[in-house]
């Protein structure tokens, strides 16, 4: 496994669910430590502060009550959870690993082992997101084999109390096993990349992911990017498309739910829950586009990123990939390159020449004018400051010089006035050379 990922494969996260009011429990509880109505209020309150980005709040919520609950694991989960989104890496460090000390199986909450398991990557965070597995499935066979709230475990009793029904229990139980099978097949392929075992770890893991959840286009994306390492093309080509028809499908479940008039009356939780869910995609859509590329699927990998302009209009990255799927497209029918063969030109495309003033006629014009287009629009976001200064230093390169090689900024018949002038144009390219 001699392929490195890290830019192609976002990083991951790991929420800690919005616990309702109904998971306390009393002084009769099994529970090895007993989750009291004062700290579940605490709990909701910070993850609460949390979705509306107030980490400092929830951080400085938490600490108010350190000295009753600096013993809990799950006070000790929150709180950690909360500085990581604060950026405070080392104290979440500290505050997680005390946590995990203190519940060793992961009995009240697997999140803290997650969470650490990607902070110490390598061996040990391998080991710590397999403790979080081993409790997940262990809380999973409970589940199939029909265990109720009253006798199932601290773990179990916790997601009965937090999503009252065994499908909701299993909804939660499949996502958390992805999120963290995907890490840990992350670590083996940049960490642990150069031991011996990494190609049969990753082989393994991956086929958990799909046995958990074989609909998950997540997973099937990560599947290509295996088999490219492995350079077994045609199983890589056969997952990109397994992986884009189910984000297709995804895509139009939660666009039809989003537009449901009863989706109010189920609660703003819903409703908010579907909205994350469709942001979410964005990311890992854009990673799928970049694998189309790599393998030469640059039609495919066009209609992937635009499909991101959907979920956020703001994406520089999406317009620059589609634009270059185009491009690439465009050098290959110029240069006499079956669709089968397209990886040649991804290889090394800059030894493929391309005329970039054709006529209609020609078979590479549709490529050439939808690159510059593309290109066009992710260059027209970059004319906002906030856009220019989120944006990747590489790709507004990228979008800036690809473009100047296409003929700069295309004209728009129908919104002339967002067109941009020569003199801005010109400017903004000198700035960057």
């Amino acid at each position: 496994m001699n392929r490195f990922f890290i830019d192609c494969f976002p990083s991951l996260s790991f929420s800690i669910p919005i616990y309702p009011s109904t998971l306390f429990v009393g002084d009769n509880s099994v529970m090895s430590q007993a989750i009291t109505e004062e700290l579940g209020n605490l709990i909701v309150e910070s993850s609460q502060l949390l979705s509306q980005s107030q980490s400092q709040e929830a951080v400085d919520l938490l600490k108010e009550h350190s000295a009753t609950f600096q013993s809990h694991p799950v006070y000790l989960q929150s709180l950690g959870e909360a500085l990581l989104e604060n950026g405070d890496l080392n104290n979440a460090y500290e505050v997680l690993q005390r946590a995990c000390d203190l519940d060793p199986e992961s009995r009240q909450g697997v999140e803290k082992f997650l969470y650490l398991g990607q902070i110490v990557g390598g061996e040990k965070g391998v080991e710590l997101l397999q403790t979080g597995v081993n409790r997940l499935l262990s809380d999973l066979d409970q589940l199939m084999k029909g265990v109720v709230s009253n006798n199932a475990d601290d773990g179990l009793q916790l997601l009965f109390a937090a999503y009252k029904t065994p499908q909701g229990i299993r909804q939660y139980i499949n996502q958390k096993l992805n999120q963290a099978i995907f890490a840990i097949i992350e670590i083996w392929m940049t960490d642990l990349c150069e031991e011996p075992q990494a190609e049969s770890e990753c082989e393994k893991w991956i086929q958990k992911a799909l046995e958990v959840d074989p609909e998950n286009p997540e997973a099937w994306s990560l599947l290509a990017s295996i088999r490219i390492s492995q350079m077994k093309n045609e199983e890589a080509v056969k997952a990109i498309e397994r992986s884009w028809q189910l984000f297709r499908e995804k895509k139009s479940r939660l666009e039809i739910a989003s537009k449901d008039d009863n989706m109010s009356s189920k609660g703003e939780s819903d409703a908010s829950d579907l909205q994350m869910a469709y942001i979410e995609m964005a990311e890992p859509i854009l990673t799928l586009a970049k694998y189309a590329i790599e393998m030469g699927l640059f039609e495919n990998a066009a209609l992937i990123a635009a499909a991101v302009q959907d979920i956020n209009e703001q994406s520089v990255e999406s317009f620059y990939l589609e634009g270059f799927s185009n491009y690439l497209n465009a050098k290959r029918i110029q240069n006499g390159i079956s669709k089968d063969e397209g990886r040649q030109v991804s290889l090394d495309f800059t030894k493929f020449p391309l005329n970039a003033k054709v006529e209609r006629s020609d078979p590479s014009y549709e490529s050439i004018s939808n690159a510059r287009n593309a290109f066009t629009g992710g260059f027209k976001l970059l004319q906002a400051d906030s856009v220019l200064e989120s944006t990747d230093k590489d790709v507004k390169k990228a979008v800036y010089h690809l473009l100047k090689e296409l003929g700069g900024p295309a004209k728009s018949k129908s919104n002339a006035d967002l067109d941009i002038d020569d003199n801005t144009w010109n400017s903004i390219v000198e700035s960057i050379e």
